[in-house]
């Protein structure tokens, strides 16, 4: 996550922080959730279980209590299997409410929330990502996984290379 990222200090004296005093681990892993250097501005990201033990040298059984109690607030999820989180206010404290015209023309952060939503790799929080933030980063559409492997994005384009259309099998560029 970048150096500028927004921690308040009311993370601990707002609505959840005061719900969760007297766990440490929930204490903890709400300021590790927000500035880990695995982060993002949207709040929703890949994050090993491995990854939380090295950073933080607690155990499993702890990080465990943290995020359970976290979820019990509506305020972080956590999927063991995907191995992804979801800090579900995280967004709109990083990054606000976008707009598609201002003083300044439009808002250029609203293609890269696009980017990044239809990026996102299969996770069980892409519907609540959705829900949460449709509105306010202008989300052009929904992310859904493709029907067949011929229809999945190609992975791995970068601006200038050459990709290759699956049905046609016609070069066509990725600029």
């Amino acid at each position: 996550m970048s150096d500028y990222s927004k921690l308040y200090d009311s993370v601990l004296t707002g609505e959840t922080g005061r719900a969760v005093r007297g766990c440490w681990q929930a204490q903890i892993m709400m300021y590790y959730l927000i500035r880990n250097p695995h982060a993002n501005q949207y709040g929703l990201y890949y994050l090993p279980m491995s990854y939380i033990v090295n950073d933080l040298g607690h155990s499993d059984t702890d990080i465990k209590i943290g995020l359970d109690r976290l979820t019990e607030e509506d305020f972080a999820y956590y999927d063991d299997q995907t191995e992804y989180v979801f800090v579900k206010q995280m967004c709109h404290i990083q990054v606000g409410k976008l707009q598609s015209k201002g003083e300044k023309g439009p808002d250029h952060r609203i293609k890269g929330a696009n980017r990044f939503y239809e990026e996102l790799p299969k996770n069980p929080f892409i519907e609540m990502f959705y829900n949460q933030y449709s509105e306010s980063l202008i989300l052009q559409s929904v992310n859904k996984p493709p029907s067949s492997p011929l229809e999945a994005p190609l992975k791995g384009g970068r601006r200038g290379m050459l990709c290759y259309d699956m049905k046609d099998g016609k070069e066509k560029g990725n600029n």
